[in-house]
């Protein structure tokens, strides 16, 4: 009797660990996908509505190697934006590797710290403009370069196929809103601050071609520095 009782409450215990460990879903306070575009929407019209913003973006990306190893690489990014025609990039990477990127309105300037070689491309035009060149003519690598322009909001309403409310997430330094969002080419996850400053806290992009590049940046739409863009 006692061990048929023992085989009982083994499996009382099992079921019950077992339906403690299944799917977690969002509690009913929590928005509902429906409403997590509205929160993506917020963040981006937040952004491309500043006059002036820093960021400060602390990227990893996996590059596969030859024998097919995946091994990861870093950047240290500083960026000021102040539009409509300043910018400000200050990039580290993780060999060392130091350079400083400056829009003026009128040029962009490269300035290889490590080597100390300066290169420079005209062009007039706005902060917009200058995202364009150096991403898509330069082939200068920008994480996050599409949040600087303020045809943000427009881009993610054509690009977002699939978007769900994940979780409010409190192991941030604030209370975020956890987006997972699906476009054609690329999934990512965005955790964006609640509050008056509903700016992302993190994002981590899957291009299902070539891998995954996590991200962690620190938006502010105030106290960007006087001089964020200093001629060079």
């Amino acid at each position: 009797m006692k061990k048929i009782i023992s085989i009982l409450v083994l499996g009382v215990l099992a079921a019950f660990l077992l339906s403690a460990l299944g799917p977690i879903k969002a509690s009913e306070s929590e928005p509902d996908d429906r409403q997590a575009m509205d929160i993506l929407q917020n963040m981006a019209k937040t952004l491309a509505e500043a006059k002036q913003f820093s960021v400060s973006v602390n990227s990893s990306y996996d590059a596969p190697q030859e024998n097919g190893q995946m091994v990861e690489f870093g950047a240290l990014r500083n960026i000021q934006v102040k539009r409509p025609d300043k910018m400000r990039v200050d990039v580290q990477k993780s060999d060392g590797d130091q350079r400083i990127t400056v829009f003026d309105g009128k040029q962009i300037i490269v300035h290889n710290v490590t080597e100390n070689i300066y290169a420079k491309a005209d062009k007039v035009g706005s902060v917009d403009d200058a995202v364009k060149h150096l991403v898509g003519v330069l082939k200068t690598p920008l994480p996050l370069g599409r949040l600087f322009r303020t045809t943000i909001p427009a881009e993610l309403e054509q690009m977002v196929e699939e978007i769900d409310y994940v979780e409010l997430n409190m192991l941030t330094d604030v209370p975020t809103d956890h987006l997972a969002v699906r476009t054609r080419d690329v999934d990512f996850q965005i955790w964006i601050a609640q509050g008056k400053e509903p700016l992302p806290r993190r994002i981590v992009i899957t291009y299902r071609s070539t891998g995954r590049l996590a991200v962690v940046g620190r938006f502010a739409t105030t106290g960007t520095r006087s001089s964020c863009c200093p001629k060079t």
